[in-house]
């Protein structure tokens, strides 16, 4: 079972984790060895999935054993992106929504899933970052036991890109970094960093959600919200359609 490597140290030790993946390893060579027979019996897609379905749980194996399981999450998430693109069309295109953590250029404590799709497809790779500047959200919380609760936050701290956008007037915009002008305050301002607040899976008070950024140096371009609401389930969900 994988379940139990979820929970890092894995509580039936190390030999236990190895005898996961080596299971794994041998059903890779297993589908390798049946690839041909195993597309007639099905389709190239099938088959392309359900294999990849096996690295998925190899990757998995390898975040519970890392050292540095988040840089082997944000490299297993970008390499899954690049799986999906080349079993697209030639030219297709992907909308990837992530954390602004994930899909920035580059972190400082780890190589995140943007450096790599950075460094792998250059211009072609576009991201925009999220900023708001107060409102409501769901995250889990010291008091959620299990369940993401509404966390409401005030106004934008003074200083922050939050703030200086909220003095704008849009409720909502999207700003290209990549055409600042080349001098001036406006270019002053963007080359320096501002707290940014920001939201994940947690929340444990506004002094931790909050990172100072140069934002060009992250982002394509930034999405401004100046009032957030928290997500709502939706009135009528729609079963995936067969492709």
């Amino acid at each position: 079972p994988i379940g139990p490597l979820a929970q890092p140290p894995s509580r039936e030790g190390p030999a236990h984790g190895a005898r996961v993946r080596a299971g794994l390893a041998r059903i890779a060579r297993t589908f390798d060895a049946h690839r041909k027979a195993w597309i007639a019996r099905t389709s190239a897609d099938e088959f392309a999935r359900a294999r990849h379905d096996v690295t998925i749980l190899q990757q998995a194996t390898r975040m519970a054993a890392s050292r540095s399981p988040l840089g082997a999450r944000d490299r297993s998430m970008a390499d899954n992106v690049v799986w999906i693109l080349n079993h697209e069309p030639r030219g297709a295109r992907i909308v990837l929504w992530a954390h602004n953590g994930h899909i920035a250029n580059r972190l400082a404590a780890y190589r995140n899933m943007g450096s790599v799709l950075r460094g792998r497809f250059k211009a072609g790779y576009v991201n925009l970052g999220f900023v708001f500047a107060r409102g409501s959200f769901q995250a889990m919380t010291g008091e959620s036991k299990g369940h993401p609760e509404v966390v409401t936050v005030g106004p934008p701290p003074a200083g922050g890109a939050g703030a200086a956008f909220a003095r704008a007037g849009l409720p909502l915009f999207v700003l290209d970094l990549r055409n600042l002008p080349r001098s001036g305050p406006v270019r002053d301002w963007f080359a320096a960093a501002h707290p940014v607040r920001e939201i994940g899976a947690l929340y444990d008070g506004e002094k931790e959600m909050s990172s100072r950024q140069v934002l060009p140096d992250l982002y394509d371009a930034v999405i401004f919200v100046e009032r957030t609401t928290p997500a709502r389930p939706p009135s009528r969900i729609v079963p995936d359609q067969p492709r």
